[in-house]
């Protein structure tokens, strides 16, 4: 005998019920990686570490230790900011590399958590992390910068931006590494280089091509969208 097709009234059922179980995977899952930070010390401190960066570069700069030239000290706050965020990413990617490690990922997956509500929770929960950084940030701006950084309302958007693409380095760069430790030396490497090879490439670039049609190195730099 034939079965009978489902109604439709059924499938919407069926579907409804599928994503009201993402829905509550998600909140599980990033509730999860709140609380396994919120148990560890040492995740607590790399967690602040860019609002603990923030802190300490417009300090320096209120003090007038990068000196009068502005946009040299706008730079250098920069660098400092960025540097605190040099440990984030590897935090995020080393939670997610453990949890294959010990084959935590496997499990949840044969315990009915879906790959989309998997990685939906996760980053909804390492976001929220992120996004207690974006808003220390934004109070250190207001209450030791200029009133200038406000201008343009740049700090507004970059910074969330900011924020995902930290994330999003995480997840990408846990592909890459088998252990935690590994994670802790690869990852804020990359960033440095990141940081490090583009200068260099653009030194070369200038010294055999720019340099030759008129350009000086600093109005070259200027262009680079990463200094503002």
């Amino acid at each position: 005998t034939r079965t009978p097709p489902r109604s439709p009234r059924r499938r919407s059922t069926s579907r409804a019920s599928i994503e009201t179980d993402d829905r509550r995977q998600v909140l599980a899952l990033w509730r999860k990686q709140l609380t396994i930070v919120a148990r560890d010390p040492y995740e607590v401190v790399v967690a602040a570490v860019p609002t603990y960066a923030a802190i300490v570069a417009f300090t320096l700069d209120s003090m007038g230790a990068f000196g009068d030239d502005r946009k040299g000290r706008d730079i250098c706050v920069m660098l400092v900011c960025a540097c605190g965020w040099l440990l984030y990413p590897a935090a995020g990617c080393a939670r997610l590399v453990r949890e294959r490690q010990l084959k935590l990922r496997a499990l949840l997956n044969v315990a009915g958590c879906g790959r989309r509500a998997y990685w939906t929770g996760n980053f909804v929960g390492d976001y929220v992390l992120c996004s207690v950084n974006v808003v220390g940030t934004w109070v250190v701006v207001a209450a030791l910068g200029e009133p200038r950084w406000f201008t343009g309302g740049r700090v507004f958007y970059m910074l969330p931006v900011w924020a995902a693409l930290n994330v999003a380095l995480a997840y990408s760069a846990s592909t890459f590494f088998d252990t935690p430790s590994a994670v802790y030396v690869g990852v804020p490497l990359g960033q440095f280089l990141s940081l490090i090879v583009p200068q260099i490439i653009i030194l070369f670039l200038f010294v055999t091509i720019f340099k030759h049609f008129g350009m000086s190195f600093e109005s070259v730099q200027s262009k680079q969208s990463w200094l503002g």
